[in-house]
């Protein structure tokens, strides 16, 4: 199994386990701890995400993608919270 190091890689191997369960390679149980999972890894993120914008950081989270550290203003800002 390979590491999960990028938000895209985490959404496509979601998209493959949803995959999985509709041709009955994995069961529900699996599906949800993979989900919940998932769920709680890109929570954390969002919040570090939100901490760094705050605080008047640049946000460099490398999970995120190159454009995790792009500044943005207020108005954007309150769209993410």
């Amino acid at each position: 199994m390979s590491n999960i190091t990028t938000m895209r890689m985490l959404r496509d191997r979601m998209l493959k386990a949803f995959q999985d369960f509709e041709e009955g390679n994995i069961d529900f149980t699996h599906l949800s701890t993979l989900s919940k999972a998932s769920d709680s890894i890109v929570a954390g993120l969002k919040s570090e995400m939100q901490y760094a914008i705050l605080t008047n950081q640049q946000p460099s989270i490398p999970f995120f993608g190159e454009g995790s550290g792009i500044m943005l203003n207020k108005k954007d800002i309150k769209k993410l919270l």
